[in-house]
């Protein structure tokens, strides 16, 4: 036996995104209150970005200030930082600037899942940005340069003459998140794994390394 029409809960939502769709198109909320209630919703980050976008680029301070202060918005009150929290400046305003810690979370909205967490077989955007907060790797791109490089993990590198042998210095002290050493060993380990396994983004080494005996750990420090 099926429930009423008026009481399945997918045309509930039916009709609260149709009325949402509404509101924006009479332009009835501001952009704050579109975000609040799409996210209630349980709307994609692009469905939610498309309708912040209809809202136009018009100013909405005045309409999110009064929606703050308990005036006409129909939203709730957006919680503010008070004079007594942590970094805050005066009058309760967030501080900008200042120097930067390690530790804390951070938070990531993505648009689709992750299927595969393991950066030798994953090869996709999304994946990659959490790879990038988690992992190192020996050498990045300087600053927005695509052609110079400076030290990520290793702290050196150089090569031969015909540049078909390249040798890595790992430094001292560096520990994996489960506080063993990340030495040159470690790292040797981690690129044959990668090699042998042919998965993902292989060809970005096995183009150049021929063979996972290719990867040595000459000590502790040399790669």
């Amino acid at each position: 036996m099926t429930q009423p029409e008026n009481l399945r809960p997918e045309r509930r939502e039916e009709e609260e995104v149709a009325r949402l769709l509404s509101d924006v198109g009479s332009r009835k909320l501001n952009r704050r209150q579109v975000l609040r209630r799409g996210i209630a919703l349980g709307l994609s980050v692009p469905a939610i970005g498309w309708l912040l976008a209809a809202c136009g680029s018009d100013d909405d301070a005045a309409d999110d200030a009064g929606e703050e202060s308990g005036g006409s918005g129909s939203g709730a009150a957006s919680p503010t930082t008070g004079s007594g929290a942590s970094g805050s400046g005066s009058g309760g305003s967030p501080a900008s600037g200042g120097t930067a810690q390690n530790g804390g979370r951070l938070t990531l909205i993505i648009t689709g899942n992750i299927p595969d967490l393991d950066p030798h077989s994953a090869y996709d955007s999304t994946a990659s940005s959490v790879f990038f907060g988690t992992h190192e790797m020996l050498v990045r791109f300087k600053g927005s340069s695509t052609e110079e490089y400076e030290p990520m993990l290793a702290e050196s590198w150089e090569s031969n003459e015909d540049k078909t042998v390249w040798t890595f210095r790992i430094p001292d002290g560096v520990k994996f998140h489960d506080g063993t050493d990340c030495d040159a060993n470690a790292v040797a380990a981690s690129f044959k794994r990668f090699h042998e396994m042919g998965l993902g983004p292989v060809n970005v080494i096995n183009r150049f390394v021929e063979s996972p005996d290719d990867i040595v750990a000459v000590d502790k420090n040399t790669l």
